[in-house]
């Protein structure tokens, strides 16, 4: 079968959201710290990195995908799940109604117990929600050992043009700063690399 009759809509992938919250997918997520720990393995996380090069590039997913470290953000109910709009995410109770509820793109994904779960979402323009290729996510999360995979398409709305872009946990929301503050952190700051992505070679 070949990976484009695989695709499925968004729809389809929040159906399997409530489980993967019923199932603990989030609250299995490593803290911060120990997510850290093991980002000190550099070799393994090369080893990773070029485990899923191999896939990124059959299915030519290289500006689709990046790739993330696991870890919990904040603490959440088992009713709960993470959103994110317009930079800022946050936790939000329960499924939501009707078109709200199909608004709801998967953002980062994991493989948990053999499943390809999603664990955090994005609030989508309506029409906007992108496809997902579940046979390039479920191989490609398969080799990424420690580390999950995330969609890249929030990122286009944004005018980083490519500046590293700071994230800081507030309370219980973690917002993105735009790149004029984000600079400001950078000199100076021990900051914790949150997402990788392969660049094209000019």
């Amino acid at each position: 079968m070949s990976p484009s009759s695989m695709r499925f809509s968004t729809t389809s992938l929040s159906v399997v959201a409530a489980n993967a919250r019923e199932g603990n997918a989030y609250e299995s997520l490593p803290s911060l710290r120990e997510a850290v720990q093991r980002m000190h393995d550099w070799s393994g996380m090369e080893t990773a990195f070029k485990d899923a090069k191999t896939v990124f590039a059959e299915y030519n997913k290289w500006d689709e995908y990046g790739m993330i470290p696991l870890f919990k953000d904040v603490e959440m109910a088992h009713d709960e799940r993470l959103v994110e709009n317009n930079g800022t995410t946050t936790p939000w109770l329960g499924d939501q109604q009707g078109p709200l509820e199909k608004a709801l793109s998967p953002r980062m994904l994991r493989l948990w117990e053999g499943q390809l779960l999603p664990y955090m979402f994005c609030l989508q323009r309506r029409g906007a929600a992108p496809m997902h290729d579940i046979t390039f996510e479920r191989k490609a999360a398969s080799r990424l050992g420690s580390l999950g995979l995330v969609r890249l398409d929030h990122l286009k709305r944004r005018a980083s043009g490519g500046r590293p872009e700071v994230e800081v946990v507030q309370g219980r929301a973690i917002v993105t700063c735009p790149p004029d503050v984000s600079s400001a952190f950078l000199p100076g700051h021990r900051l914790v690399p949150i997402m990788w992505e392969f660049r094209r070679v000019q």
